[in-house]
This record gives structure tokens, sequence and C-alpha cells, in this order.
């Protein structure tokens, strides 16, 4: 699959009139949950350098915890992120951590964040609390990697949802939430760091 997102930062206090919005225009809340991000180096091909990432990622809503593995390939956009992704349930996180320590994969940084997910048809609408970076809103779709030729019609699409959101200010980023724990700034790469969210 390929995923298309833009995100935005937001002052936190208009949150309450964000998720009015969104329910005004027919979205509908799916779930709240937590996610904790590991990201790991590949041994012999720096991620920082070829624009990809390898994440393990531990989810938890409610009770039941969740794990997956996912690889996300260079970003083709220069406004947002587009890439593509391969994602697998994973059975037992620490197994999982151990098969890639062994393979010689080395763990970079975490990424923790509290996550209210909303839904209308494809588009769907995240309302993120990072850690030390405060509250974010996320559009994204998700197309088949088979599509070709649409995704700068979908950053359109994605851009005119944000230009309507005027009332909490959003301040588009193009940096992922791994660039922003690790410090990036635009143009600069922080050792061993995958630039992937």
């Amino acid at each position: 699959m390929k995923e298309i997102e833009l995100k935005a930062q937001y002052d936190s206090s208009k949150r309450p009139d964000l998720e009015q919005y969104l329910k005004e225009q027919g979205f509908r809340e799916v779930r709240r949950f937590t996610q904790q991000d590991e990201y790991f180096n590949h041994p012999e091909r720096d991620f920082r350098i070829t624009d990809e990432a390898l994440r393990l990622r531990r989810e938890q809503h409610d009770d039941a915890v969740h794990c997956c593995l996912t690889y996300k390939g260079p970003n083709a956009s220069g406004i947002g992120q587009s890439r593509r992704e391969l994602e697998t349930r994973v059975k037992d996180e620490q197994k999982m951590r151990q098969i890639l320590q062994a393979l010689g994969f080395h763990s970079v940084a975490e990424v923790k964040k509290r996550r209210k997910e909303y839904k209308k048809e494809d588009l769907t609408v995240c309302l993120d609390e990072l850690d030390g970076l405060g509250s974010y809103v996320e559009i994204e779709v998700v197309l088949p990697e088979t599509e070709t030729g649409s995704d700068s019609n979908t950053e359109n699409r994605l851009r005119e949802f944000l230009s309507e959101l005027s009332f909490i200010r959003p301040a588009i980023e193009p940096l992922t939430y791994l660039e922003l724990v690790m410090g990036f700034r635009k143009g600069s790469v922080a050792k061993n760091a995958s630039p992937n969210d």
C-alpha cells in the first residue's frame, strides 16, 4: 500500500473546536489508543541516507496490546509524506526485537504518542499528542501500490482539507515525528536517525 499524509501542529486549546468540526463534517471517531514506536537502522544500509525506515510498533487500546513491524520506503513528496508501506502483525514483540538485533539492526529512537482517530470514507484524521512535541493533526489517505499518477491530486485534496481548518491556525509540518523527536531541521541529518514516521 501507499500512504499519503500531511500533518500540522496546532494550539491544543482549539481541540474541542476541531473535534466538533470533524463531527459536523460527518467524521466518526474510530478509536483512541497509544503508540510506542521503536525505529531501527540497517547494519549496512544507512536509512537516514536512503530515506527508509523500519519500525516496531506497540499499540495499546484499553487493555488490548498489539504489535506490528513496518517498512517505509523513501518519501516521494516534497510537501508531506508519500511512501510505500509494508506492514505485518507481530505475535511476540521481544522475539522480533531479538531477531532484528541478531541480524545487526540497531535501535536508534523511540516516538510515543496518544492518538484519537476519525474516519470519513477514505480519509483518516488523527489528533495526536506527542511527549515533548505538543499537539498535531495528521490527515491521510491510503492508496493501493498499483495506483499511479494520483499522488499530487491526493496531496492537493489533503491541503484543501487542512485549509478548511483555519480556525485552529494549522502550521504544515514537513518533518516526520521521528525527525522532530531527533531534533532534525530542514536540510540537516541527525546521526543514526531514519527520517520516517
